[in-house]
C-alpha cells in the first residue's frame, strides 16, 4: 500500500467533515464511500479485503473522537450552564467592541464544590481595569452550552457575563506560564511597533506576534481588497521564516545535527505558544517536527503524509477545529503548495533545460520568481472556494499583489527581528529599522495600488448573483 498513514487519514478527515456537513446517515455513507475510494486507489487487488476493515477502523476513530469529546465536554460543563459560578481567572487579553468589553483568558471555574479550568471570554458593559498578567476573580453566568455535538465553537472558549464587580490581582496571575507568555507577547509587541513609525510599526509587530491591534482600520481594509489579509495573519509562512532564520544562526555553532534539530522543533513550539496556538501556526510546526525527525532517522520527508498527520492529530484533540477559517484556509492553502508546485515546476523547467542553464544566475533570479508566482497560485487556487463561501467576495488580482508583495515579507521581518534584537547597539538597531520600513512602506503601497484598481474585489453576496447569472448567460 502506497503511503497507507496518508489514506487513513484522508478517511478519518472525509469522516470528520461529513460528521459536521451532513445528516448523521449522510455523514457515514460519505465515511464509507472515502474508504472505498482510499481502498480502490491504495490496495493492490489481492489486499483489498484486508485493507477494508482498517479504513472502517478510521471511520470508527473518527466518530469516537467526535461524540466522545463532546460527551466529555459536556460532562465536565453542564454542572455550570446559565448558571452563576465562582470565577479565577488569568488576564490574557483585553478588547472593547462598541459599547462591550471583553476579558480573556484561562479560568477556574468553581460552583458547588465542582470545579472546571477552562478558556473564558468574560464580557461587561463597563470597563475593566485589569491589566494583561493579572489575576481576576469574580462572580459570573456561565453561557448556554452547544445543545448538539454539530452546534460546537471552533474554539473551546466559553462566555461568561460579569455579574459583579471583581477583584483585581496585580502580578498575582492563577497561572503563571500564560501571563508570562501573555506579557512577552505584550513585550515584544510595543518594542517592535515603536521600532518603525505607526502605520508600518503596527504591521510588523502583527508579523511578528499576530497581534494586528496596530492596524488601521483602512490598512485592513487595503489588504482585504488587495488579497493580502493572509500576509498580516501570523501562520505558517511566518513560522518556517523564522526558523529558517534560527536554523541558519545555528550553523555558526558545533552542534551535532540532533541537537541542532532538537532546538529547532523547539523553538517552532516555542513560537506557537507565544503567538496564541492558533490552527496554521499548529499545522506548521508539526509539519516541521516530522519534516526533523524523518531527517534524524535518515528519511526523505513526504510533504502530503505530514500535511495529514497533522490534521488527523489535530482533529482527534479538537474535532470542532474543522470549522475554524484558520484551519481550513491553512491546510486547503498546503495541499495546493504541496499538489500543484512539483508538477508544474517540471513542466515550466523540464531537466534537460535545468541542468544546461541551472549555473547562470539570471536562470536563478528567473527561477526564484517563477517557484514564488507557482506557490502564490498554487494556494489561492485551493482557497479560493473557501473565501467566496466564506467572505462573498474576491480579490481579482489577488495573484499580481502576491507576486510583487510576497519578497518584501522576508527582508521586512528579518530585519524587524535584527533591529529588535541590538536595541543596546543604537545605530544597527535604526539601520535594520530602516530597511525594515522600506519594505513594509513598499508592501504597503503594492496593497493600496492594487485596491484601487477598478473590480479590485469581485462580489458573490445574494445582491451580485443576477448580475453573475446574466454574464454567464450572455457568454
Amino acid at each position: 500500500m502506497k503511503r497507507p498513514l496518508f489514506w487513513m487519514g484522508f478517511v478519518f478527515l472525509i469522516s470528520i467533515a461529513a460528521a459536521f456537513l451532513f445528516v448523521p446517515a449522510a455523514a457515514f455513507v460519505s465515511a464509507l464511500s472515502a474508504a472505498g475510494v482510499a481502498v480502490r486507489v491504495c490496495a493492490q487487488r489481492g489486499r483489498r479485503l484486508r485493507a477494508l476493515p482498517l479504513f472502517l477502523c478510521c471511520i470508527a476513530a473518527a466518530a469516537l473522537a467526535v461524540w466522545g469529546q463532546f460527551a466529555l465536554s459536556r460532562a465536565r460543563l453542564s454542572p455550570f450552564e446559565q448558571k452563576t459560578a465562582a470565577v479565577e481567572m488569568t488576564v490574557t487579553g483585553l478588547e472593547a467592541v462598541g459599547r462591550s468589553y471583553r476579558m480573556f483568558g484561562t479560568a477556574r471555574l468553581t460552583l458547588d464544590g465542582k470545579t472546571a479550568e477552562v478558556p473564558v471570554r468574560l464580557s461587561s458593559y463597563r470597563p475593566f481595569e485589569a491589566g494583561i498578567g493579572d489575576g481576576y476573580r469574580c462572580t459570573a453566568s456561565v453561557g448556554a452550552l452547544p445543545a448538539s455535538w454539530r452546534d460546537q465553537y471552533a474554539s473551546k472558549t466559553v462566555y461568561l457575563v460579569l455579574r459583579e464587580e471583581g477583584e483585581i490581582l496585580p502580578g498575582r496571575p492563577f497561572h503563571p506560564v500564560r501571563a508570562a507568555l501573555a506579557l512577552w507577547r505584550k513585550a515584544v509587541f510595543d518594542r517592535t511597533a515603536s521600532l518603525l513609525p505607526e502605520e508600518t510599526g503596527g504591521v510588523l509587530a502583527a508579523l511578528l506576534t499576530g497581534d494586528k491591534s496596530g492596524i488601521s482600520d483602512e490598512v485592513t481594509k487595503a489588504f482585504r481588497g488587495a488579497g493580502l489579509s493572509h500576509v498580516i495573519a501570523v501562520s505558517g509562512m511566518h513560522l518556517m521564516i523564522i526558523s529558517a532564520l534560527v536554523e541558519l544562526s545555528l550553523g555558526a555553532f558545533r552542534l551535532s545535527p540532533v541537537v541542532r534539530r532538537g532546538m529547532v522543533v523547539l523553538f517552532a513550539w516555542g513560537f506557537a505558544l507565544f503567538t496564541g496556538m492558533s490552527p496554521s501556526i499548529i499545522r506548521a510546526a508539526v509539519m516541521l517536527s516530522l519534516s526533523k525527525l524523518a531527517q534524524q532517522v535518515g528519511r526523505k520527508a513526504d510533504s502530503l503524509t505530514s500535511l495529514t498527520t497533522a490534521a488527523v492529530l489535530m482533529l482527534a484533540y479538537y474535532p470542532p477545529m474543522i470549522k475554524s477559517l484558520s484551519f481550513q484556509l491553512s491546510f486547503a492553502a498546503t495541499l495546493g503548495i504541496v499538489l500543484l508546485v512539483s508538477p508544474m515546476e517540471q513542466i515550466l523547467f523540464p531537466a534537460e533545460r535545468f541542468k544546461a542553464l541551472g549555473g547562470r544566475r539570471w536562470f536563478a533570479a528567473y527561477h526564484a520568481a517563477a517557484n514564488t508566482v507557482l506557490v502564490s497560485l498554487s494556494a489561492q487556487l485551493f482557497t479560493m472556494p473557501i473565501v467566496i463561501i466564506a467572505f462573498g467576495e474576491l480579490p481579482l488580482y489577488g495573484l499580481l499583489a502576491n507576486l510583487f508583495a510576497f519578497p518584501l515579507i522576508l527582508p521586512a521581518m528579518v530585519s524587524g527581528i535584527f533591529a529588535a534584537a541590538l536595541a543596546f547597539l543604537p545605530p544597527l538597531a535604526a539601520l535594520f529599522a530602516l530597511a525594515s520600513s522600506c519594505c513594509l512602506r513598499l508592501f504597503l503601497a503594492v496593497a493600496r495600488a492594487v485596491t484601487a484598481l477598478p473590480f479590485a474585489l469581485l462580489g458573490f453576496h445574494e445582491r451580485y448573483q443576477i448580475l453573475w447569472l446574466f454574464l454567464f448567460s450572455a457568454a
